[in-house]
């Protein structure tokens, strides 16, 4: 050692202490090997996955109804497609389409700005804003978005059908009476406050919901729902055809949070 040079010195203490590490007895620095065990199996399963394309959506139980947390993207994708079609391509991806009720609950999340994106950073003020009047704000050009919601009619009675999506992330389909709610339009108009504060549990505005410049259209038999704003209005409707389709419709894809 004493005819090293400074630098082979330095070199020659690197190695070796490359080699102590290698050859540690088993059982010490665990600590350090757990944690990469856990980073590798969330590396995993988000393969394919940015991130920081989806907002978190904190799990909510609304009286019978509750939902684990979820990842909600930021921007509608399959644009396009009908409610039908969209549907069958999303449970093929184990995706989700929003239900009236995540719809009214990410909207909250929204005004309230405080926002958090799939990696847990949050977001800021003015990306908050522009994501919320995406959705919201009348302008052009037309945006609309399809919720996983279907209504029927039996023997007088209104029935509505969505997907609940249960703690291991598998779906169910659920069929179940609507709720009393507000079943004359509104064109128009409901208040938007007093809708998302004091929706169904099902996530449709009440009778008792104040009036406003939101528009509405109430269920129909046979119909889908889904929100939509251009340069006129903007508005929840409950009166769509699940074969409707065009270039500015699209969907939200929901996926459980891992």
């Amino acid at each position: 050692m004493s005819d090293l040079t400074p630098y082979q010195k330095l070199v020659f203490n690197r190695y070796l202490a490359r080699k102590n590490t290698e050859t540690e007895e088993p059982g010490e620095n665990q600590d350090a090997k757990s944690k990469r065990t856990r980073k590798s199996k969330v590396s995993t399963a988000s393969v394919g996955l940015n991130l920081s394309d989806y907002l978190i959506l904190e799990s909510k139980t609304h009286g019978t109804y509750s939902y684990p947390d979820l990842l909600v993207a930021k921007e509608l994708n399959k644009k396009g497609k009908d409610w039908t079609g969209t549907q069958a391509e999303l449970h093929t991806e184990n995706s989700y389409m929003s239900t009236i009720r995540q719809f009214v609950d990410f909207l909250i999340m929204l005004r309230s700005g405080k926002v958090y994106d799939g990696t847990g950073s949050q977001l800021r003020q003015q990306e908050v804003t522009k994501l919320l009047n995406d959705i919201i704000e009348v302008r052009s050009p037309w945006r609309s978005e399809h919720l996983d919601v279907k209504f029927n009619k039996q023997d007088d009675q209104f029935r509505i059908t969505y997907h609940k999506i249960n703690q291991d992330g598998t779906l169910e389909e659920v069929t179940e009476s609507l709720e009393d709610c507000l079943m004359t339009d509104k064109k128009p108009g409901i208040d938007l406050s007093s809708w998302l504060t004091n929706g169904t549990i099902q996530g449709l505005p009440k009778k008792s919901t104040s009036d406003g410049s939101t528009w509405y259209w109430s269920p129909r038999d046979g119909a889908v729902a889904g929100f939509d704003a251009d340069a006129n209005r903007a508005g929840l409707g409950c009166d769509g055809g699940p074969n409707d389709a065009n270039a500015s419709l699209g969907v939200r894809i929901v996926r459980k949070k891992l």
